[in-house]
């Protein structure tokens, strides 16, 4: 309050000298004598002070909101939003049950509260028992499997190791290899659909921007959780209700030990989160990202979902704002309207210059327009509270299309959870008949809130800047690898059979040591084959130099790119 007292005192005593040196030059300068003791002139060049500081201090306060929205738009919302709690489960079949796909479609609550949990993966759940595990040599273990129905496929199953004293596994099946994909190898995981790449890619549009956080998500559960790959049948495999499989570890030390109780089938990871839905229109363009029922105010955003009628390239007429209350603070708009009012009425003759505002008849109607806004923003209740909000964009002014938009999105519980959940938590399975029970095989991770204070913000958002566009996982190259062939040459995540990260150790080289290998799979397209086979080479290089620069050159890059 003194340094505002002080800036208009000094604002004043400014104005003063300027207003004689004015003078001065005038015709009436002989009449100048003693004018600046003159306390009716001092006071009204005050009041003028006071009106430049006050439009000086709106200036201010309108500069200081539009640098916090900038930077609330530059740093993702996935640096500082929610993450759910996760936990490790085996899913036991019902006994009427062979072969059952589990994704989100399965909800499991958490026992005796209203917390609720969706498939991390989606992945295939059989109805099979292991009989007897039997050591065959140092590193080799046969696994007898008895199965409800007869198989000759596994394409899609799980299964944790509970010890993990060993460096590498190999399964084999009639001495067959099986495709694991190994924990260590996240970038490949069976995704469930609403945390698969396709919504990555979905949310890193203009629309809004989380990144690849579900794979930092398992890697954090840190569990030796295998999955098979989907791979054809031997010719010579024939279904059989009994299967043998042999493991061979490798790198195991004297606490390596593997029997019944160290294998569990049909394992599978639980992430509390849960599908809310909103709908945007002409009518309702607004919406508070919140879940449902009595726990709405708990529920915190997680991502979109992607439509599934919806190009990925697609600009999406849709916005996610954080906002906080005072956008939507009816006083702070009363306050402009007012402000509005008066400076109309009392620049009134400034505004005769202008052949369209000379009339008398327009500025009254534009007065009385203005109280009527000002008298019903007064009236109107408060009804937004600080939060996250979707929107619908409007990008025809005063006159927006009546349009209609169903929008699914991800909301958690965040750290609410974690008082309940531990090593002895129970799960059951909702409106189900297809699963019976799901164990907890793991020690559960607990949630996190939205970073709500400041500081932590300005950090995460320092943080932001430093690493932005930097590549650290093979989930960070696969991410990639899909935008830039999305954005530059129309090659959708429909048209990619797969995208595959390695590194490899070569030898035959000058300079021995490890190289990243990255392996892109694309469909027999018409398309493909007519605007881009001959891009591919380029391609290649180019997508080479972007991973090196983004990954700091640590090992070179060598991309592969095929038709077939």
């Amino acid at each position: 309050m003194k340094q505002t007292i002080f800036n208009t005192r000094q604002r004043a005593e400014e104005i003063i000298k300027e207003a004689i040196a004015a003078w001065e030059q005038s015709t009436n300068s002989e009449h100048l004598e003693g004018i600046e003791q003159d306390p009716v002139f001092s006071l009204f060049l005050t009041a003028l002070a006071y009106q430049a500081n006050e439009i000086d201090n709106e200036i201010e306060q309108l500069k200081a909101e539009i640098l916090y929205e900038l930077g609330q738009m530059l740093v993702p919302y996935e640096r500082t939003h929610a993450l759910p709690a996760t936990a490790a489960v085996e899913v036991t079949p019902s006994d009427s049950i062979a072969i059952q796909t589990l994704d989100h479609r399965t909800v499991f609550s958490l026992q005796d509260t209203p917390f609720t949990f969706i498939p991390f993966l989606r992945t295939r759940v059989f109805n099979c028992k292991t009989t007897s595990i039997a050591r065959m040599d140092s590193r080799r273990w046969k696994v007898a499997l008895q199965c409800k129905e007869p198989l000759n496929n596994l394409s899609g199953m799980t299964f944790l190791i509970g010890n993990p004293h060993f460096q590498d596994l190999k399964v084999f099946a009639n001495g067959h290899p099986l495709p694991l994909i190994k924990p260590w190898d996240y970038a490949d995981l069976p995704l469930d659909s609403c945390f698969s790449l396709e919504n990555l890619i979905y949310n890193q549009s203009p629309v809004f921007q989380p990144r690849h956080i579900w794979f930092d998500l398992f890697a954090r559960q840190n569990v030796r959780l295998f999955a098979i790959d989907s791979y054809k049948t031997p010719a010579a495999s024939q279904p059989t209700e009994r299967l043998e499989l042999v493991f061979e570890f490798f790198g195991i030390d004297d606490q390596f030990l593997f029997d019944k109780e160290m294998l569990s089938l049909n394992c599978t990871i639980l992430a509390n989160a849960s599908i809310a839905s909103a709908t945007l229109s002409a009518s309702s363009p607004i919406t508070r990202l919140a879940g449902r029922n009595d726990l709405s105010t708990r529920w915190q955003f997680l991502h979109l979902l992607r439509p599934t009628d919806t190009q990925i390239f697609k600009e999406e007429p849709i916005e996610i704002r954080k906002m906080t209350a005072s956008r939507f603070n009816p006083e702070h708009l009363v306050k402009l309207a007012s402000t509005l009012i008066s400076r109309f009425s009392s620049d009134y003759y400034a505004f005769q210059g202008i052949d369209t505002l000379r009339e008398g008849n327009f500025m009254e109607s534009f007065y009385s327009l203005l109280k009527k806004m000002s008298e019903g923003v007064a009236k109107a209740s408060n009804t937004y509270t600080s939060s996250l909000y979707l929107m619908l964009k409007n990008d025809n002014g005063f006159r927006p299309k009546d349009k209609s938009l169903h929008i699914d999105y991800l909301v958690t519980n965040g750290s609410a959870v974690n008082g309940l959940l531990n090593n002895k938590s129970k799960f059951n399975i909702q409106a189900n008949g297809y699963f019976t029970n799901a164990r907890l095989v793991a020690e559960p991770m607990p949630g996190f809130d939205e970073a709500q204070s400041i500081d932590a913000e300005n950090a995460l958002a320092r943080y932001y800047l430093t690493t932005n566009d930097r590549i650290v996982t093979p989930a960070d190259i696969k991410v990639l690898c899909y935008n830039e062939l999305a954005a530059r040459f129309g090659i959708t995540n429909e048209m990619i059979t797969g995208i595959r990260v390695r590194n490899s150790r070569h030898t035959e080289r000058n300079h021995c040591g490890l190289e990243t290998q990255v392996y892109i799979s694309l469909k027999n397209d018409p398309f493909i084959k007519r605007s881009f086979q001959g891009k591919i080479p380029m391609t290649e290089m180019v997508l080479q130099k972007m991973i090196e620069v983004r990954s700091a050159n640590i090992l070179p890059v060598q991309v592969n790119i095929e038709i077939g």
